[in-house]
């Protein structure tokens, strides 16, 4: 099990960020391992996805959202992960937000636990910004 969670501060309006997070079918678009997203159920929102990491691999998530300032999920399949949940947590501070990004991954098959903190740790500060980058793109 590898459990992480990153905080940063950013000058981003918090209601883009929560949009940019929340629109999961775009994240082909700016997440060069995801190769495709598709909303797969409404309600609860289900969207499964395909990741190319040397290989590609396939998983849905549960989403639950809290507008403005959450989002949540949890693992409904997968033929890579065991398990994978985490979310999202937007904090007004002051004109700006502190965002904080948790994940909570085991994989389906045996890989050392150095190596996917490894992988996980070092992906996490990669992730929340690309996020920063994609608000910044779109809304300036």
């Amino acid at each position: 099990m590898s459990k992480v969670s990153i905080h940063e501060t950013y000058d981003l309006p918090q209601d883009k960020f929560y949009s940019v997070v929340t629109d999961y079918e775009k994240y082909p678009e700016f997440l060069s391992e995801i190769k495709s997203a598709k909303l797969e159920k409404d309600s609860p929102k289900q969207v499964a996805f395909t990741l190319e990491k040397v290989k590609t691999f396939e998983y849905v998530l549960e989403f639950k959202e809290k507008a403005p300032c959450e989002i949540s999920w949890r693992l409904v399949r997968s033929n890579l992960f065991k398990k994978n949940s985490g979310g999202w947590k937007f904090k007004p501070q002051g004109d700006r937000i502190l965002v904080t990004y948790s994940l909570d991954v085991e994989f389906g098959f045996l890989v050392p636990s150095f190596i996917v903190n490894g992988l996980v740790k070092k992906d996490l500060p990669k992730v929340i910004e690309v996020f920063k980058e994609r608000v910044e793109a779109l809304y300036g």
